[in-house]
This record gives structure tokens, C-alpha cells and sequence, in this order.
């Protein structure tokens, strides 16, 4: 239902490129990729292939930054390519403080409301470019090798609360 007004590929947002505030002590990280399970490779080069051809991945030859990569299954039995920031970046990002609600405090907003929706924004963070400097510090390092990343990445520490500052 609908389908003229949904579409089917990802949204991008076309206003300004995100950047980050980066501590100026921040050192550059080189991390080996984790290891992949035989099992699981296939749906991860899968999942890989699809974000470059969006492009929101671009294959690098050398980055500054490499941060290697984790992949949680998601319901429907998919890979969700998530780079382990915690052991890169995040410690050096300047958070940009924004509130996420609470989920149980929501319901008291809805009155006198009768009509509800839910929605499920596929991919909703990498909808967000980002700038160079972004990109460069995301870069991931997989078992295919280096790709920087020109969107926001699932497990940067600031992407809920920039990615809450645009929905409200």
C-alpha cells in the first residue's frame, strides 16, 4: 500500500554533511578486522556489497583510521555491519549532547491522541552523509579490506542523539 508514497531505496538527507568535534589529542587507530565466521561471510560480502553500491561505503587503499567491524544478526536474518567504535573513535569524539526519550515517558504525550503509528527506518543513520573528516575517522576494516565510511555508522557514540536532533 502506498508505494507512491515509500520508496523502496534508501532516503539521503541533502542538507549540510555531519562533522564531528575530535578531541585534538586523538591519536589514529590501525586495527586488524575481526574474524569472520566461514558460516556468516557469504551474508556479510552480501551486506558489503549493497552499502557500496549505495555509497555509503567507498573501498580504500589506506586510511588513517580502521576500525574493525562487528555483525549482529538482525530479525529477519541479516547481517548489520556495525564498526566497534568503542575501541577508536568514540573516546575522542566530543559528545553533542541531545536527549533521546525516554520510551516510557512517551505515552503521557500521546493524549488526547487516538491514531498511532510505527515506523521502521531501514538504515536510518546511514541516511546522514557526513564530511571528510567523518568519513575518514569511521573507516572500517573488514576481511576485504579497507572502506571508508561517507554516512553514519551504527555504533558511533553521538549517532543517537545527531540522529534525534533530526527527526523532532
Amino acid at each position: 500500500d502506498y508505494a507512491d508514497v515509500f520508496s523502496e531505496g534508501l532516503g539521503h538527507y541533502v542538507g549540510t554533511p555531519l562533522s564531528f568535534n575530535v578531541d585534538s589529542a586523538a591519536v589514529p587507530v590501525h586495527m586488524k578486522p575481526h574474524r569472520v565466521p566461514f558460516a556468516i561471510q557469504p551474508k556479510l560480502d552480501k551486506e558489503l556489497d549493497k552499502l557500496i553500491d549505495q555509497g555509503i561505503l567507498e573501498p580504500v587503499d589506506f586510511a588513517k583510521w580502521e576500525t574493525p567491524i562487528v555483525t549482529p544478526l538482525k530479525k529477519d536474518g541479516s547481517l548489520r555491519i556495525c564498526a566497534d567504535y568503542k575501541v577508536s573513535i568514540n573516546k575522542y569524539l566530543s559528545p553533542r549532547a541531545y536527549p533521546v526519550p525516554v520510551i516510557q515517558h512517551l505515552p503521557h504525550s500521546f493524549e488526547p491522541g487516538t491514531i498511532f503509528a510505527k515506523l521502521d527506518m531501514s538504515q536510518v543513520y546511514q541516511q546522514l552523509p557526513v564530511d571528510d573528516t567523518a568519513a575518514e575517522l569511521q573507516t572500517i576494516v573488514t576481511h576485504r579490506g579497507a572502506f571508508r565510511c561517507r554516512h553514519l555508522q551504527f555504533g558511533v557514540s553521538m549517532a543517537p542523539g545527531l540522529f534525534q536532533s533530526f527527526i523532532e
